[in-house]
């Protein structure tokens, strides 16, 4: 049995299972938790219902209260969390490793140019030095954690290639291998509605990027890989630019290889608890 939770800049808690009555017990330790203002609602089918918006507005001890008392509820279940870097602190991270749980961490890039262009934080370098500092006292705490990245994404380069890999090779592989830490990667999708897709034009213009299927939810075939088939940039000398995934592969499994508790973390991503 698992929960997931999700934690987002607002201090908003979506959180969602395959147990009612579960469900029933986190939503009291939401409507319960020390000073919070909490509401949530209960919805699903036959074979699932899930407390799908438990939503605690506003200061930070508000976030600390809900950790606590599903720390202090006892709960029989594995939590399975979505955050940011830039949300949890350490204090926070301390009351998670008394929950069982594993948490999810959208990082999107090692390379602080992409992050820029992802308009995924305003600094890109104390965004990075707050994962490793986080990733670390995750490592300490034996907490299961694994962290996202997009390649491919509008604007990546060789360049923007180049520090990913130096970053992973002199930060993250030295500091933060043989932990609780995973790294997932995947390329860079487009979807119709977003940001990316409302400027298209602009990102051909800065940087050559081309949707290769623009439309390709009415084609036949495979849509993930036609969501995929995209250009993210044109080099200088005309050329598209792909990032090596086979070797980025390499580097990865490497890396993963080593982290510990691996059958739990395998029988999490099967669902099999």
């Amino acid at each position: 049995m698992y929960w997931k939770i999700k934690v987002r800049l607002d201090n908003e808690f979506i959180v969602a299972g395959d147990d009612a009555g579960v469900g029933e017990d986190i939503l009291q330790a939401v409507l319960f938790a020390d000073k919070a203002d909490a509401h949530g609602a209960f919805a699903g089918n036959p074979d699932q219902r899930a407390f799908n918006r438990a939503q605690v507005n506003g200061e930070r001890f508000l976030r600390k209260a809900f950790l606590s008392a599903l720390v202090r509820a006892n709960l029989n279940c594995y939590f399975w969390m979505e955050t940011r870097v830039d949300v949890i602190d350490e204090e926070d991270l301390e009351l998670m490793s008394r929950l069982n749980i594993k948490i999810d961490f959208g990082i999107d890039s090692f390379s602080t140019s992409m992050l820029k262009i992802m308009n995924k934080t305003k600094n890109p370098n104390a965004f990075l030095e707050k994962f490793v500092k986080i990733s670390s006292i995750c490592n300490q705490l034996d907490i299961l954690h694994d962290v996202y990245l997009i390649f491919d994404h509008p604007g990546e380069t060789a360049e923007t290639y180049a520090e990913f890999r130096q970053f992973f090779q002199n930060v993250v592989t030295p500091q933060l291998e043989g932990g609780h830490l995973r790294v997932k990667y995947q390329r860079f999708a487009f979807y119709p509605g977003n940001y990316i897709f409302n400027h298209l034009d602009m990102y051909a213009r800065k940087y050559g990027f081309k949707a290769n299927a623009p439309e390709w939810w009415k084609q036949a075939g495979n849509h993930y890989l036609h969501s995929r088939d995209v250009t993210p940039s044109i080099d200088g000398n005309g050329q598209p630019f792909h990032v090596h995934l086979k070797e980025t592969s390499k580097m990865v499994k490497a890396f993963n290889n080593k982290a510990k508790q691996k059958e739990l973390w395998q029988r999490l991503h099967a669902f099999d608890l």
